[in-house]
């Protein structure tokens, strides 16, 4: 089935070698991203996690209807209310969720490092589903990346409370959500407008989380400084980012998009620092290191 407008070549496999055009999209879709887990610290503690759950994405899905209304090209929404629906549950809904209550409880860095494991759910979801080929390159490649994940954190004392356990665990599933949307979006949305899907699976995300906007509440209101935060949250990370998201989905593949989750840690670190003054470890030159090494084998077309 093909969605009438304007249409995008057929998704190709995720050996595909990045343009560097490709590459630059993809560093700055890791920027935004990584910026999300910084406005989530600020926001989920002081308005709480479902009113910024429900802010956050019925904003986005407003100002991507109106846009694309403006332009004629809003999505099928008849034909594929179903798709859209699943896909904003397992793109927006489950795992914005998931990661708000994890920021609240760990904090951006750590969050946003259990955050990078996508990569490997997706690339085990995609050969199950998708019959793509995992060669030993990029299953080393993203192990590497894993360990230089480990590095980075170095040896940040938690507490390990029952909180913490199902905070962690909890973004452990989010990632795995992510892994069954990017799957998803390679089988139901091959040929459709990236921009479009976008909008779709915003939009049906909206309308489930429609209800916490009307049934929460901040005791401590929106003051500017939290309206800043949520409309950064809702029109960079969550509109833009996944205008971006999909439009590199249609270019390079599902598994190879997925690898931003490898540098979004290390520009959460970045902003953390520079705005919430969270330490770095001496362990982030090395795991650095590991993880753009683990890039090169992840990105490159086996020979």
């Amino acid at each position: 089935m093909r969605a009438p407008g304007r249409s995008c070549s057929f998704i190709p496999s995720s050996n595909r070698l990045m343009k560097p055009k490709d590459v630059f999209q993809l560093l700055l879709l890791a920027a935004i991203w990584g910026s999300s887990f910084l406005f989530l610290r600020i926001a989920a503690p002081a308005i709480g996690i479902t009113l910024t759950l429900g802010l956050r994405i019925s904003i986005a899905a407003l100002a991507m209807v109106l846009v694309f209304a403006f332009v004629k090209k809003l999505p099928d929404y008849k034909a594929y209310w179903k798709q859209y629906l699943v896909l904003g549950f397992l793109n927006l809904v489950a795992p914005f969720a998931l990661v708000t209550f994890s920021v609240a409880n760990l904090n951006a860095s750590i969050g946003a490092i259990l955050n990078a494991t996508t990569p490997l759910f997706t690339m085990v979801l995609s050969s199950f589903w998708l019959k793509e080929k995992l060669s030993v390159k990029k299953l080393s490649g993203l192990f590497i990346g894993m360990a230089g994940l480990t590095v980075l954190v170095g040896w940040i004392p938690i507490a390990m409370t029952g909180r913490t356990i199902l905070s962690v665990l909890f973004s452990l599933l989010a990632s795995l959500s992510y892994g069954l949307g990017a799957v998803y979006t390679r089988i139901h949305f091959r040929n459709t407008d990236p921009l479009q899907t976008a909008t779709g699976q915003l939009s049906a995300a909206a309308i489930v989380v429609l209800p916490l906007l009307i049934f929460s509440g901040s005791d401590n209101g929106l003051d500017v400084k939290i309206v800043v935060v949520i409309l950064a949250l809702a029109l960079l990370c969550t509109a833009l980012g996944y205008a971006l998201y999909f439009k590199l989905i249609s270019s390079i593949g599902s598994t190879n998009t997925s690898t931003v989750t490898l540098l979004v840690p290390v520009f959460s670190i970045i902003w953390s620092m520079l705005f919430l003054h969270e330490p770095i470890t001496p362990a982030l030159a090395v795991g650095l290191g590991l993880i753009l090494g683990s890039l090169k084998l992840v990105l490159t077309s086996p020979k």
